[in-house]
């Protein structure tokens, strides 16, 4: 890899250093405004990798048999020779569709009314077309199901398995090639991924001012309580008690427990008479002492015969 550096080091916009801080420093701060074409970057890329296989010293690959045949120490004569050395079906040369079965990248997809779509990208061809609508009226309106394989470097161009006909050619859409005009694969994928991003961002703005009303719809409503709950607290506060109620602190829980009991028995039984309603004061009556006698103002008097 530092081999290609170096070679495409030469190029406008290369960041490759050199060991020279201050020309290094200039690459640095030039790289983006001297940056070259993706087309000028291969072809110094396929420049590069041809002097490799044709000036690299490989004389530790020479076999004795070379030797005495004085083939030349490069990678390119080598292969050259060992392809030469082949016999029976291995000295043929693969055709083209086998490269590209080999080489591109396989697909099973479905195409519905003739047409592939590959990452957003759509392909179709009249053969295509016509294969699906045959297909279609054939297996009872099913969409047809076929293999492609894609070419890394060359986006627009699809091809696709023709059952004993080897190969076809699918091209993308007038529509796919002007979303797509930069072409390759890694920027196809990071157009879709900021195509993606804004869709989202757009979406979220859109639904800002909505989410907004239910946030202030939701914060007022908190605030409030329904008819049926304020009818509920309206009758408690209409039938709570003027005071509070007097506590009774005197023995023990279970005591108090007992008196508590008594008086609302007492207030049951008085409750079915017509007279006021009985108070808290009446259960509470004056105590007297006098000459070891007790009393207890109740106004009553009472009547005996002596």
């Amino acid at each position: 890899m530092k081999y290609f550096q170096e070679e495409l080091s030469n190029l406008s916009g290369s960041i490759f250093k050199t060991g020279d801080k201050d020309e290094d420093r200039k690459r640095q701060k030039n790289a983006k405004k001297g940056a070259v074409s993706l087309g000028e970057f291969m072809q110094a890329l396929l420049k590069a990798i041809s002097r490799r296989n044709l000036e690299t010293d490989a004389r530790h690959l020479l076999t004795s048999d070379m030797m005495k045949e004085k083939i030349p120490a490069c990678p390119a004569e080598i292969y050259r020779y060992n392809k030469n050395r082949r016999r029976g079906d291995a000295q043929w040369d693969l055709a083209p569709e086998d490269i590209f079965r080999r080489l591109c990248i396989p697909r099973e997809q479905k195409a519905p009314n003739g047409i592939v779509t590959i990452d957003g990208r759509k392909y179709t061809s009249a053969e295509l077309q016509l294969y699906a609508r045959t297909f279609k009226s054939m297996h009872n309106e099913t969409t047809c199901k076929i293999k492609t394989y894609e070419i890394p470097n060359a986006p627009f161009v699809l091809l696709w398995e023709l059952t004993g006909q080897g190969l076809g050619l699918l091209e993308a859409t007038a529509s796919t090639k002007k979303i797509f005009e930069d072409g390759y694969g890694f920027l196809i994928k990071y157009q879709n991924c900021y195509r993606n991003h804004l869709f989202a961002e757009a979406k979220f703005i859109a639904r800002k001012h909505v989410n907004a009303a239910i946030s202030a719809e939701r914060a007022a409503s908190a605030a409030l309580v329904s008819k049926v709950t304020q009818a509920k607290i309206d009758n408690v506060e209409r039938n709570a008690a003027m005071a509070a109620p007097v506590l009774d602190t005197d023995g023990t829980p279970k005591e108090q427990a007992r008196r508590h009991l008594e008086r609302q028995k007492v207030k049951s039984i008085i409750s079915e008479f017509n007279q006021a309603p009985l108070q808290e004061s009446d259960f509470v009556k004056p105590i007297g002492r006098d000459n070891d006698l007790v009393w207890i103002d109740d106004e009553q008097d009472l009547f005996i015969d002596g």
